[in-house]
């Protein structure tokens, strides 16, 4: 009887462990939801407290920002406008005044100006506050480029700093604790070629602080990335800067091989190409050799997120100009990535966000599409799916499809006899693990599933069971 039991026990473990190593299975069709006029980025966070996350939009033409709220299945109402300054050209969330509910900033290019509006609870807002730049006192802020938030001072509130589009600097302006910013204070650049293009905050060399990257895109000149790092009250600062062709940076930086310190990735747009640059950490601030991917006419911000459940950080991107598409380039683990695997946008899509939207614990992906003034819903499929064929065009049924193969829902009956063994390098305990995401050796055909990424990286996993799952 204790012999039943343990048996029992080790194949609740396989079929737990098989739910969560299904291999990606692309996105559902993508839903658009109309938004203002030339939406920049999109944003999200659970504005109205129901628990699912919401959707706001700086929409740079028609001077607003634009919020869609959730119907609690990954499906979106019509959208409500609050007015902005002058070209918003980026959004942010976060709960600048610490009552729980999920605010707005929302920095305005031309206007030189952040708007910031605090949520009232329900999914509405209320303007709090325009912080407007002088653009004739020093530092000359001309057009602002983008925005991040963090808290740069150490007092516990969200602060926010700005990049400037016709500057070398950068402006800091610091929370009171009410959700009240400024007055500012200016971090000036190391001189260099070019203007900033783009600007994320992390704590890249691990003392607790957060620090500022900044990079110079190739609308002014390609110069070096460069990195401020705090010195822990978020006025004096240390500049390192290296030389890196990129236009924007990933946000937020993540762990890509697992050593826990922050890695780093660049887009870089080429006419008619693009590639991303992907350097690891070295826990300092500097970066190691950056290793690029090909991907067309890469846009900015790209994102980051485990979208296929497997405990290693992916890449999102989009591509604009003629391909309109969201890439995925699935991570490995150890600081390298599969080939894109592209799903069609519309307009000039950009700006992805990765969040579970539809509640079923799976980051979906929604993107701001300039040109088509939408914002786009792209539901992840992965859920309780497994190999079936992975054969190319071995699919009867276009339903069961993936981006990689053919897939299927689980067979839970034919599972509770089932068991498998993986090659998987990552795996703890090899014996109660489902077909491995991906192995850089293959194993005897016997019984065998065998799939291969685009970048050629062999994966496989020998399943020893009496039962079939693909049989019920």
């Amino acid at each position: 009887m204790k012999a039943i039991h343990i048996m029992l026990a080790v194949t609740a473990l396989t079929f737990a462990a098989a739910a969560q190593a299904a291999i990606f299975g692309g996105f559902a069709p993508r839903q658009d939801y109309s938004v203002g006029e030339t939406p920049q980025v999109v944003t999200a966070a659970d504005f109205n407290g129901d628990g699912a996350p919401d959707l706001a939009a700086a929409n740079a033409d028609s001077d607003d920002m634009s919020v869609l709220l959730n119907n609690g299945d990954g499906t979106f109402g019509a959208a409500d406008f609050y007015p902005a300054g002058n070209t918003p050209l980026s959004i942010r969330t976060a709960d600048f005044d610490g009552d729980g509910d999920a605010d707005l900033s929302v920095m305005n290019g031309n206007g030189t100006s952040i708007s910031v509006y605090f949520g009232n609870g329900d999914g509405t807002f209320v303007t709090h506050q325009t912080y407007d730049f002088d653009p004739n006192e020093p530092p000359y802020p001309g057009v602002l480029i983008t925005h991040t938030m963090a808290d740069f001072d150490g007092d516990g509130d969200v602060d926010i700093a700005v990049v400037s589009l016709t500057g070398t600097t950068i402006m800091i302006l610091p929370n009171d604790g009410s959700g009240t910013f400024g007055p500012h204070n200016v971090i000036d650049e190391p001189p260099g070629p070019g203007f900033p293009t783009d600007l994320v905050s992390a704590d890249f060399d691990g003392d607790g602080d957060v620090d500022l990257m900044t990079v110079t895109g190739y609308l002014f000149g390609h110069g070096p990335a460069r990195v401020l790092l705090n010195d822990g009250d978020g006025t004096s600062w240390t500049a390192l800067s290296f030389d890196v062709e990129g236009d924007g940076i990933v946000d937020p930086p993540a762990d890509f091989n697992g050593d826990g310190i922050l890695d780093i990735a660049f887009t870089r747009t080429v006419n008619p190409g693009g590639y991303i640059l992907v350097g690891m950490g070295n826990g300092d601030g500097t970066f190691g050799p950056l290793t690029s991917y090909n991907v067309d006419r890469p846009g900015y911000p790209m994102t980051t997120s485990d979208i296929d459940h497997d405990g290693d950080i992916d890449l999102i991107v989009t591509s604009f100009g003629p391909y309109r598409t969201v890439n995925v380039l699935l991570g490995y683990g150890d600081g390298t990535f599969a080939d894109p695997l592209s799903f069609p946008g519309v307009g000039a899509v950009s700006s992805p966000v990765a969040v579970d939207l539809n509640g079923d614990t799976w980051p979906d992906v929604a993107t701001a599409n300039r040109g088509d003034d939408t914002v786009s819903v792209f539901i992840n499929l992965t859920h309780d799916v497994l190999p079936l064929d992975i054969r190319p065009g071995s699919c009867p049924n276009p339903l069961n499809r993936g981006v990689r193969g053919c897939y299927r829902p689980p067979c839970w009956e034919r599972w509770s006899t089932t068991s498998w063994t993986s090659t998987s390098r990552r795996s703890s305990s090899p014996a109660l693990t489902a077909p491995a995401a991906r192995s850089r050796r293959k194993v005897p055909r016997t019984r065998t599933w065998e799939r291969r990424s685009t970048a050629s990286r062999a994966i496989a996993a020998t399943r020893k069971a009496t039962d079939s799952p693909i049989s019920c």
